[in-house]
């Protein structure tokens, strides 16, 4: 669950207005998961560990 102290609003952007927003391999990230949703197809996402 979201803690409302640090979440206090929302806003719906398009997928290109993320892009300033987020580093090259979170925003890759997320246009695999958006091409995935638009598809239908699987996408593979693996997630490492922080060091």
């Amino acid at each position: 669950m979201l803690d409302p102290g640090e979440h206090t609003e929302w806003a719906v952007s398009s997928l290109d207005e993320w892009r300033p927003l987020l580093p090259a391999d979170q925003y890759a990230s997320f246009q695999e998961f958006h091409r995935a949703r638009i598809t239908g197809l699987p996408t593979y996402q693996e997630t490492r560990p922080t060091p």
